[in-house]
């Protein structure tokens, strides 16, 4: 609730922000802007047990890259299309046995965006998207595959800061979003271990996991 309210607060401030400094910045109707986000992420845990048992370790790495057109409706406003792909390992070990999974995503969203001018340099932006993520996971020896469809609505909070006229750093700070994923998977060493579920989340957060960070260059 706490994080709920600091975001509706910071919004209303930029938001009156860039009404007090309205003339000094905008991007112009007819403009068109290229950008792109990229994701890496590693990660190790192990976990101790008892002396007649070995460790537990785990690790985790992969990258994800979304790059992105829009074209600029009126001034401070695009519409675009973003489209990404994403690549994920997975090495789960005790010792004795090892687990290895790979996971391959698509990705692609409409999106809108929204930017609210601060100062001549920088903006507060806020950017809606309807998206559809495929992913494939399988392990090393083919054994187990897992297939997931992901529909979901996202609207990302963040800020755009103009290095030069046509170059900007931007960063997308956490979201608010609902998803609906369907998922079915299946083992070639035992046929009869099919399954198949769906999930659906809503869910809003401003942690570190979820910053995104780009470059945005305006034609």
């Amino acid at each position: 609730m706490k994080k709920l309210l600091f975001l509706t607060l910071s919004f209303c401030v930029f938001a009156m922000s860039a009404q007090n400094n309205e003339g000094k910045f905008a991007i112009e109707k007819g403009t068109w802007n290229i950008s792109g986000n990229l994701s890496i992420e590693a990660s190790n845990s192990t976990t101790e047990r008892s002396e007649n048992t070995t460790n537990f370790e785990s690790s985790n790495s992969g990258f994800s890259f979304t790059p992105s057109v829009s074209y600029f409706l009126s001034n401070n406003l695009s519409i675009g299309l973003a489209v990404g792909y994403g690549y994920f390992e997975n090495e789960n070990t005790n010792g004795i046995n090892q687990n290895l999974q790979f996971r391959n995503q698509y990705s692609i969203a409409p999106t809108i965006k929204k930017l609210f001018p601060v100062g001549k340099n920088f903006a507060f932006s806020l950017q809606g998207e309807l998206g559809y993520m495929h992913s494939k996971s399988n392990t090393s020896d083919g054994a187990y595959r897992l297939s997931q469809n992901t529909y979901s609505m996202t609207l990302r909070p963040g800020i755009d800061f103009f290095v030069t006229k046509k170059l900007a750093l931007q960063a997308n700070i956490g979201a608010l979003q609902y998803r609906n994923m369907n998922s079915k998977s299946d083992n070639s060493i035992n046929p009869s271990a099919y399954s198949k579920g769906n999930s659906q989340t809503f869910n809003f957060n401003l942690n570190s996991a979820n910053i995104l960070f780009g470059l945005s260059y305006y034609l």
